[in-house]
């Protein structure tokens, strides 16, 4: 493993974690999913955020993204998790944007594409995820100018066609 795929792991489990934690200080009680994921609980957690996630509930879908993600209550699954954290992404969840971003950059579960990182790395840094911006920091000569306007422009024109379906 080399030290910018070292980085990137390191990146994402305190990234995964810090969402966790932000998420824990809104949470309103002991069922909450999030809480229930930090104290160990991942069964009824996964329970919970998927009944919040059929609301169309961004933050609860990409929790269930990230028990897939680290195998909590669940088989690890990349490909499974990616599909979650598209779905939060595409409602506009920032943690969900970068960790569909990871997953692209790293090809996990998906065809590695750097367009596709760098577009979802950029949508959640312009939503707040300073997360994302070390993501964008370490792709940093992996796009030319050029390319990084038509990985923005393929995003925008994605989410547009989506958004009129």
């Amino acid at each position: 493993m080399t030290a910018i795929q070292m980085l990137l792991e390191c990146s994402l489990r305190s990234a995964l974690a810090a969402a966790l934690l932000c998420q824990l200080a809104a949470c309103a009680g002991p069922d909450d999913p999030a809480s229930l994921f930090s104290t160990g609980r991942f069964e009824r957690s996964i329970a919970a955020a998927r009944s919040r996630a059929a609301d169309g509930d961004p933050a609860a879908l990409n929790l269930v993204g990230v028990h897939y993600y680290v195998g909590a209550g669940v088989e690890r699954n990349f490909s499974e998790a990616g599909t979650w954290f598209e779905r939060a992404a595409r409602r506009g969840n920032a943690d969900a944007q970068r960790n569909l971003g990871v997953l692209y950059l790293r090809g996990l579960g998906v065809r590695q594409d750097d367009f596709k990182a760098f577009a979802w790395f950029t949508e959640a840094a312009e939503r707040g995820n300073a997360r994302a911006l070390d993501y964008l920091a370490l792709m940093g000569d992996a796009l030319t100018p050029t390319q990084v306007v038509r990985a923005r422009q393929a995003l925008d024109d994605e989410i547009d066609q989506r958004a009129a379906d």
